[in-house]
């Protein structure tokens, strides 16, 4: 995945400086947490990455498309910065909560302006979104601890099978060792030996 990502920014790159274009900005839009579980805290992150040649000014993140269902607990879903050099990247992270599972959920991406000459008043501003996230599963708590925490009850279960398996191999080289002697039976191995 990060492969490919390297790949398309690359051509995108090739594409504006043959077209001659100076300012360039991509977003992108992604979870920290993996998986996503509901009704736990879930970090979501956007970097701003300037691929262009010239820095740009008042960089202004705005994701606040989260519908029904989400709740931003932490952090704020807007963010500004000043000036973002070429070459270079900022990045923003707030936390979300899904209220429940909510199955399969397709996530808009964020709306990301700037403007390219520090000068430029309100009519210049370019904008950009971020990639968005499709099809990304939002999984009850019950699976996510179930898939991630040992109960006492599955330690109790290892522990039962895992003395079924060791036990009687445990008492069969007790009862050899107890009662032969070189192979022999103890009662042959002391009639021999006297």
């Amino acid at each position: 995945m990060k492969g490919g990502m390297v790949v398309a920014l690359g051509l995108l790159v090739a594409m504006m400086v043959a077209s001659g274009e100076a300012q360039a900005v991509l977003a992108r839009k992604a979870f920290v947490s993996d998986p996503i579980v509901a009704e736990e805290d879930n970090v979501v992150q956007v970097v701003v990455i300037n691929v262009g040649d010239e820095p740009v000014y008042f960089v202004e993140v705005d994701d606040d498309t989260w519908g029904e269902g989400w709740t931003v607990t932490s952090g704020k879903t807007k963010a500004t910065f000043e000036q973002l050099n070429p070459g270079g990247n900022v990045t923003h992270e707030y936390t979300v909560r899904a209220e429940k599972s909510l199955g399969f959920v397709n996530i808009p991406p964020a709306k990301v302006s700037y403007l390219e000459d520090a000068q430029d008043g309100e009519d210049d501003v370019e904008e950009v979104t971020s990639s968005s996230l499709q099809r990304l599963p939002v999984h009850p708590v019950t699976y996510y601890s179930r898939a991630r925490y040992m109960t006492p009850v599955h330690w109790g279960t290892f522990l039962g099978l895992s003395a079924a398996a060791v036990v009687p191999s445990f008492l069969s080289w007790y009862y050899y060792q107890s009662s032969y002697v070189n192979g022999l039976p103890k009662s042959i191995a002391k009639a021999k030996s006297n």
